[in-house]
């Protein structure tokens, strides 16, 4: 089998940003040829809805069609069948266009108790067959990560019991997953999806409030997570906008963010956005190579 990448456009054929991305499939410097099993581990790496995908009929027909009893992960359980037949195609190129009329309706239908019920069941059914240590490091990963998309949808959607449900659930999984550090994350990570949907930061920290304030009682967050939470979400736009070059915007969101997380100017990258945003990139530039040395380090 071989897929793509996609490209997203609105109903007028614009470019135009979906869950957060404005292209679907990761960047890699050339065509990668090799077993895509355990990658499905993680949710479906088919591309485009699986729009992109290219295989033989006999192929599929080999790896049992789809199953009828699914209707939420069909493809992606048929994908991750057809990978135990040999190795996939991934080809970083957007080959198709993906449009795309809004992601609300597809968020209430990953966040459903049926749609993780369903998601559950095609883990199992693709992992349930491997060898004890495989399935030992496979599995929770998957039940984690399906799991948590349902709680992250739950909360965006405010349907704030069943997003404790989920995150307890995960938790009683591998409580790693709950720590108070990866729920920040968690919670900036799908913030700035929606904030790149909406345009909106009020929305985007409308989310994280929401989030916080309805945890499982499991889950104790430090009182400065809510502001620090917040202040990632705007440097991570800062870093956006300074790849565009808009360094007024990029003063905005700093202001915004370093106050609320401090111990970001130990980041290298944070410095040099500051000093570029203050200075222009021409002073940084020659500052460099006065200095003999790197000072715009990328963000990690």
């Amino acid at each position: 089998m071989a897929f793509s990448q996609a490209r997203y456009i609105d109903p007028v054929g614009n470019p135009t940003a979906f869950c957060g991305e404005w292209l679907d499939g990761k960047p890699v410097k050339d065509i990668e040829i090799r077993s895509f099993f355990e990658d499905f581990a993680q949710g479906n790496v088919v591309y485009g809805g699986g729009s992109t995908a290219l295989v033989r009929k006999e192929v599929i027909e080999k790896a049992g069609g789809f199953d009828p009893a699914i209707t939420h992960g069909e493809d992606w359980d048929l994908w991750w069948r057809i990978s135990t037949l040999g190795p996939f195609a991934y080809i970083p190129e957007p080959l198709i266009y993906y449009r795309v009329f809004g992601w609300k309706k597809l968020l209430q239908r990953q966040s459903t108790e049926r749609a993780l019920q369903e998601h559950l069941y095609v883990i199992e059914k693709n992992l349930g067959h491997l060898p004890p240590e495989a399935k030992q490091r496979l599995y929770p990963l998957a039940q984690c990560h399906m799991t948590v998309l349902a709680a992250l949808g739950s909360y965006q959607l405010e349907e704030f019991e069943r997003a404790q449900k989920f995150l307890k659930k995960v938790g009683e999984i591998d409580p790693s997953w709950t720590s108070p550090e990866r729920i920040l994350w968690l919670a900036v990570d799908r913030a700035k999806i929606i904030e790149r949907d909406t345009g909106s930061y009020e929305e985007a920290i409308a989310f994280i409030r929401n989030m916080f304030q309805h945890l499982p009682s499991e889950i104790q967050m430090p009182a400065s997570s809510l502001q620090k939470a917040i202040g990632w979400l705007y440097i991570s736009g800062a870093f956006e906008q300074h790849a565009r070059g808009n360094l007024k915007k990029v003063r905005q969101y700093l202001l915004q963010g370093i106050p609320r997380v401090p111990q970001a100017l130990s980041n290298r990258g944070v410095v040099s956005m500051i000093i570029q945003a203050l200075l222009g990139k021409s002073f940084t530039h020659s500052l460099r190579n006065v200095m003999g040395k790197k000072v715009n380090q990328p963000y990690a």
